[in-house]
């Protein structure tokens, strides 16, 4: 396996695991919030679903995007800032999912809690 395989590889896994991350730990917020707004199980279903895809899939696009041109003389060290440079690449994605994930949450709220008793 040369160093492209090995730092593409180390994107994907490094990308994957804040997605899971990020997931794991708003997952449980994001349900209750649902589910007080809304009181349906499929749309608390619905939505967290969406937002895992939405996770998966930005993570997937960063690491398919991510390009690795590396010699075959390269030092190690190029290969770890390669690396970086993709989770790097895969937060700002990341982040960018979440914020707008945010607004439709805050307009969610928003339209939902005037119909509230």
């Amino acid at each position: 396996m040369d160093i492209n395989s090995i730092a593409i590889l180390a994107t994907g896994v490094g990308v994957l695991a804040l997605a899971a991350w990020v997931f794991l730990s708003v997952r449980a917020s994001l349900v209750a919030l649902i589910d007080q707004l809304v009181r349906l199980p499929a749309a608390t279903a619905f939505f967290s679903r969406v937002f895992m895809l939405c996770l998966t899939l930005g993570a997937a696009e960063k690491i398919l995007e991510s390009r690795t041109e590396l010699g075959p003389d390269a030092n190690f060290m190029e290969g770890v800032w390669k690396v970086a440079s993709g989770v790097g690449d895969g937060m700002e994605t990341l982040l960018i999912l979440l914020l707008a994930f945010l607004g439709m949450m805050t307009v969610l709220v928003a339209v939902l809690a005037g119909r509230r008793d």
